[in-house]
Formats: structure tokens, sequence, C-alpha cells
């Protein structure tokens, strides 16, 4: 289903290669591979008409065309610690039909990474800015610490505010909830993307997911918490 006629696609970017966990997602969780809850999210939503799935492991992209998804295999070279979801997101996008990207197509970047992101959360942020005039949005958690309390250190090598020095002294309720990306899901028009060569931010709807929700996996301690909330 599209978007105000505008169809939508969904990006699920999978690299064999992490230093925390080898081969990260093809790890089982309840006897699925990690990158299966992103697929099955993806596939029930009633509203993403295309996904694409781009690995530079070949294990991962078999198991993925099992589910007749648009695979590609992505280089090595941007399969690195450093690559940038922007540089997978500018390789992708020259493998997505042709036909499809003449409409300017929505683009949901789904990370395999957060499991416990479902399809109603897919479907839930899609419909949140389908009459806000901006559309795009970014999945967000709110922050333990509020960063109006962090310092920096200055070339002098003295502590210096990020903010106001003021806020130093206020107490936490009395300063601004402040929120940071999840992960889990990034939505945006391709001509965004284009424009400020890099996933929009500034301006962009929240979608505020639970830190339950927010599970990303790093860590084997990640895992296991995911194992345990998948039951």
């Amino acid at each position: 289903m599209t978007l105000q006629n505008i169809p939508i696609i969904a990006v699920i970017p999978a690299r064999g290669g992490s230093k925390g966990i080898p081969l990260k997602n093809m790890k089982k969780i309840n006897n699925k591979p990690l990158i299966f809850y992103t697929i099955n999210a993806a596939i029930k939503s009633k509203y993403i008409d295309k996904i694409y799935v781009t690995s530079d492991n070949k294990s991962i992209l078999n198991y993925c065309n099992k589910f007749k998804l648009s695979c590609i295999k992505r280089p090595k070279f941007l399969s690195k610690d450093k690559t940038t979801a922007v540089d997978v997101l500018k390789h992708t996008i020259k493998y997505i039909d042709k036909s499809i990207l003449k409409q300017n197509p929505y683009i949901i970047y789904l990370q395999p990474t957060s499991p416990l992101r479902t399809y109603i959360h897919i479907d839930k942020l899609i419909l949140s800015v389908k009459n806000r005039r901006e559309k795009k949005a970014i999945s967000v958690v709110e922050t333990n610490e509020t960063p109006y309390k962090f310092f920096k250190i200055d070339n002098k090598d003295k502590l210096k505010s990020i903010f106001s020095q003021k806020y130093s002294n206020y107490s936490r309720q009395f300063l601004p909830k402040t929120y940071k990306p999840n992960g889990a899901m990034y939505f945006f028009q391709l001509s965004n993307f284009l424009k400020q060569d890099g996933f929009p931010s500034n301006g962009s709807n929240p979608f505020i997911m639970s830190k339950k929700e927010s599970l990303d996996i790093d860590h084997n301690e990640d895992l296991a918490l995911a194992r345990k909330f998948l039951k």
C-alpha cells in the first residue's frame, strides 16, 4: 500500500562482519536468526510495497532469498566498521527499480539489530506522518542522562558546558526531556535524502519508543535480553 499514491520501500542493511558478535544478524533468537524479526515486521506491514536487503554476506543473502525479497550484494569496502548508513543507502539506491525511483518513493530504513520493533511500530510511524506537512520521522527513545549537563574539553584542556553553563545548576526535573535515535526506524522521501546528502534529522517527526522496545543488539547480553523478551 502506498502513502498518498507514493510507494514505500524498506531497506534492511545486514552486513556479515561485527566485532562484538561475529555474524550477528544470523545469531539465533528463539530458533530464528536475528534478521528474521525485521524481515517479518516489514513483510507484515500494511504499507510497505517492496523490501530490499543489502549485505556482503552469502549466508545472509541466501537466507533472505527464501522470503523472495530483493537482495543486493554489497561490496566488502561498504561493509566495514566505519562504513556509514548513508554510504550503504547510496549504493542500494542504484539497484532500486527505475520505475519506483521515478516516483520519488518513501524509504523506511530498518536496522536488523532492533528485533523488538514490530510491524505495528512500522505502521504506526507511517500513519503518524500521513497528515503532517513534513513526511519524515525517526524512532527515538528518551535519554537516561540529560546532555544539558554535559561538558566537553576545550583546546585549553578546560571543561566547557556543551549548552549554557546555567543548566549545570538546574535540577533535571526543570530541564527539557531529551531523546536520541534508537536505530529502529528512519522514514523519509528519496528527494529529502538526496538533497541533504544524508538522513534527514532536524524537523523530523519523533516516533517515541520505550527503552524495552528500543533494545539494540550489540553484545551477547543484548541477545540474552532479546531471547527473554521474545519468548
